[in-house]
């Protein structure tokens, strides 16, 4: 059940005031994120390049004929198929280095040596991986479905080659927003579910409290507080919102020798 926020919960909502006042840098507070950084840059530059990629890639299909362009459908078909399996090989990398960190969180919160990644749940893995199989094949689509169907208008409306680039470049689903809101989502589920796997056997209870980011628009100020770790692996949090960072902590009286 969920119990008392702990004192370092509201050292990090008094941090949070600050900073929404203006009298505290995001920086220089002690808040910790459930977003693991090293990944999160990692993936989130992949996933750009992916994406930069893929409109250097629809530009070379275009072929000039006199003042507009054409292009073929079987290629630019074959192109976001790979783009497609790409990107699902860069998430489930993405995902991978996730839940090794967020054992390293762990380990290093109860002050024992690191997790081996061998020690995580397979069945945990397996739906992760999952997860990232069918949001990479749902966004890939849709990437796929907006970039083919702005080449058919430009070609129905006899646009330019730099007309139909732009409109490319217009494309909301390969902004640099949309990537970053894919990383920070899913790599932050990843590592909260590996906080969990680490704890076990270590910890009866945990506490779910708010990242840095949190900023007074989402539900996740409902779920803060102590669970049982049991409670807590059928908490839905890290599906909230998009962009949550934040995490789960060991609660130290549940510490075990």
């Amino acid at each position: 059940m969920k119990g008392k926020s702990s004192l370092g919960h509201i050292h990090r909502l008094t941090e949070q005031c600050l900073c929404g006042l203006g009298l505290l840098r995001p920086e220089d507070t002690r808040a910790e994120s459930g977003l693991p950084k090293d990944a999160y840059r990692e993936t989130i530059a992949d996933l750009e390049a992916l994406y930069e990629e893929l409109q250097r890639g629809v530009a070379r299909l275009a072929k000039k004929q006199g003042e507009t362009f054409s292009w073929d459908e079987g290629e630019a078909d074959a192109l976001l198929a790979a783009f497609s399996r790409d990107m699902e090989r860069v998430m489930l990398r993405g995902v991978d280095a996730a839940l090794r960190a967020g054992l390293d969180a762990a380990a290093k919160e109860m002050g024992i040596g690191s997790i081996a990644f061998e020690k995580i749940d397979p069945g945990v893995i397996a739906v992760l991986e999952q997860q990232e199989i069918v949001l990479s094949q749902a966004t890939s689509a849709k990437i796929s479905g907006d970039v083919k169907g702005q080449l058919l208008e430009a070609q129905r409306l006899g646009e330019t080659m730099s007309q139909a680039m732009e409109r490319l470049q217009a494309i909301s689903s390969l902004s640099e927003y949309q990537a970053e809101r894919i990383c920070r989502t899913e790599l932050a589920k990843a590592a909260n579910a590996a906080r969990l796997e680490g704890y076990k056997s270590r910890v009866e209870k945990v506490e779910w409290v708010l990242g840095p980011a949190y900023n007074g628009n989402c539900a996740c100020p409902d779920y803060v507080g102590v669970y049982t770790l049991e409670d807590a692996r059928g908490q839905p949090m890290s599906t909230v919102h998009p962009n949550c960072d934040c995490y789960w902590i060991p609660v130290a009286e549940g510490y075990e020798d």
